[in-house]
């Protein structure tokens, strides 16, 4: 990953979550982040630790019955507060709570 695209993606020095399919689309977008789409009831979860600043952990739910079950969220925690391990439980405690989770199976180095 370029530092070009994570030069211009500044977010808050706390955490943070948006959520709302354009603006968390957008930001996918500007790092080059892609799912798979289907129609089946899934939960997709993408970690990103490679962002400079903060660690990001996309979350795509789609499929499900009821509409508002729908949608993509963004979840970032600052590095210089949380160390990976505190974002690798992060991703751990969302994947103990979602129905049909699919996630990324990763190791975050402690030099990132």
């Amino acid at each position: 990953m370029s530092n070009e695209k994570n030069a211009v993606m500044k977010f808050p020095p706390t955490g943070f979550a948006f959520m709302g399919n354009n603006d968390v689309r957008e930001i996918m977008v500007r790092l080059g982040i892609s799912f798979p789409w289907s129609n089946e009831p899934s939960t997709r979860l993408v970690p990103y630790p490679y962002h400079e600043t903060h660690w990001l952990l996309f979350v795509s739910c789609e499929g499900c019955d009821d509409e508002n079950e729908n949608g993509l969220v963004l979840t970032g925690m600052p590095k210089a507060i949380v160390p990976p391990e505190g974002f690798q439980k992060l991703i751990r405690d969302y994947t103990a709570t979602l129905k049909n989770p699919r996630s990324s199976t990763f190791k975050i180095r402690s030099d990132s």
